[in-house]
């Protein structure tokens, strides 16, 4: 009888042991850089297993875990789960501020919660292998998703929960303190220092995110104003800002654009993107105001969003100057919007559009429109001729995050590779420029 006592607590503490050794990993921070950092942590966890995902995403779009801003990873050998990752990627600002002001990321999605912050919790490995669809990343950084049973609000056939994201647990895990940031800000841009708050996180430069400037797939203004606008000067964009819209006339020069707007989309003041556009273009930092607008269809609901026709018909000017999207993925979908035969410009009667919006080379949609005469490639961003761009950081706690965890989430940094941002990022030892510490500092090349 004591020997079978001592098997059981043997194998009871082999249990406990595999168990433990397990890493689970909270990441949050920029949506800029979720297809590259996605990317990495599924490279990673097909070295442990088949590699398990689902995701969900505010306001309850439907998307692919590559575009959403919250997603769970995990491996699974032998029907056993090996390490994980959940990521909650609410704004690199914002995550900061989760990381070094310790705030929690909320778990619930109700009435009153923010549907922006929640982590998504792991169930049992039948429930994981059963209704998870397995993810792969191949050399390009094209996603391949097999299997699972995911419904999205009860629609089949999209990749993320099962259930309706507004009835809340037991989908979400309660709040936790995210101790990794993928950041593309450095820490002195920001309001969150961590050695103000007696933290030291160290800090990985993984490589620049590109961003840039788009006109809308679909207008109203003729064929011949909506080709002249094909590049932005720093002037253009900090025009745009003071005002939401100008004439397309002062920056083409020509008088046929003069009832032609130019119409600003953009992010909020916890975004990343914000932060690195607004120091460049010399608008100011992050939370320097800027009038932006918000395209509605022809009910009056947010063009971004997939409970609507996705049709411009009108603009709204945001309320507060620090709002905007909070992530590029709803940026991205106006840009591609169809538009109204009967859309009203904001200049008014007589008056048609182009939207311009910012956004990363990852969040790309529309056309692409030039930064002082360059457009974005990784090749101009390596020799420093086009300068839209920042650094990418990884942010860890390391009081917190050690051993394991750290080797993991190392290895998955090392995963973050060129190819998973549309083909502009570029890991950090392949610059051939550089900036001095700080977003829109003059790029200096060698």
């Amino acid at each position: 009888m004591k020997s079978l006592k001592l098997l059981a607590a043997s194998l009871l503490a082999l249990a406990v042991a595999g168990t433990a050794s397990a890493s689970q990993l909270h990441i949050t921070g920029s949506t800029a850089i979720r297809k590259a950092l996605y990317a990495g942590i599924v490279r990673q966890l097909t070295t442990e297993g088949t590699v398990y995902t689902t995701c969900c995403d505010p306001n309850f779009n439907n998307k692919t875990p590559d575009g959403a801003q919250q997603a769970t990873f995990v491996a699974v050998a032998g029907g056993v789960i090996q390490d994980s990752v959940q990521c909650c990627l609410s704004g690199s600002v914002g995550g900061q501020g989760y990381v070094v002001g310790g705030g929690n990321v909320q778990s619930s999605i109700t009435a009153v919660g923010d549907p922006t912050k929640a982590w998504i919790s792991i169930p049992a490995v039948a429930t994981i292998t059963a209704n998870w669809p397995t993810v792969t990343v191949n050399a390009g950084g094209t996603f391949t998703y097999a299997g699972g049973t995911i419904a999205v609000n009860g629609a089949a056939g999209n990749l993320g929960q099962t259930v309706n994201l507004a009835s809340g647990a037991p989908l979400f895990d309660p709040p936790a303190t995210a101790h990794i940031c993928m950041s593309d800000s450095f820490q002195n841009s920001t309001q969150y220092d961590s050695t103000d708050w007696g933290l030291t996180l160290n800090d990985t430069q993984e490589g620049t995110v590109t961003f840039t400037l788009a006109k809308g797939t679909n207008s109203t203004a003729p064929a011949a104003s909506y080709a002249r606008l094909t590049s932005l000067s720093a002037q253009n964009f900090q025009a745009l800002t003071n005002k939401g819209f100008i004439e397309l006339e002062q920056i083409t020069g020509n008088a046929a654009d003069a009832t032609v707007d130019v119409v600003l989309v953009g992010r909020n003041s916890d975004s990343g993107t914000r932060l690195g556009v607004f120091a460049e273009t010399g608008v100011g930092p992050v939370s320097t105001g800027a009038k932006q607008y918000l395209p509605l269809d022809q009910n009056g609901v947010d063009a971004s969003q997939s409970n609507s026709t996705q049709t411009i018909q009108t603009w709204q000017l945001l309320a507060s100057t620090t709002n905007g999207y909070d992530s590029g993925a709803f940026v991205k979908q106006t840009l591609v919007d169809a538009v109204s035969g009967t859309a009203v410009a904001p200049g008014g009667a007589g008056h048609t559009f182009i939207e311009v919006a910012y956004v990363s080379e990852g969040d790309f949609g529309g056309v692409a429109l030039g930064y002082n005469g360059v457009l974005a490639s990784q090749a101009a961003v390596i020799s420093g001729t086009y300068t839209l761009w920042t650094t990418e950081h990884l942010l860890v706690d390391g009081t917190t995050i050690v051993g394991a965890d750290l080797a993991l989430i190392n290895n998955i940094g090392g995963q973050i590779i060129a190819t998973n941002s549309n083909g502009a990022y570029v890991n950090q030892g392949g610059l051939g420029c550089h900036r001095t510490g700080a977003e829109g500092s003059t790029v200096l090349v060698p």
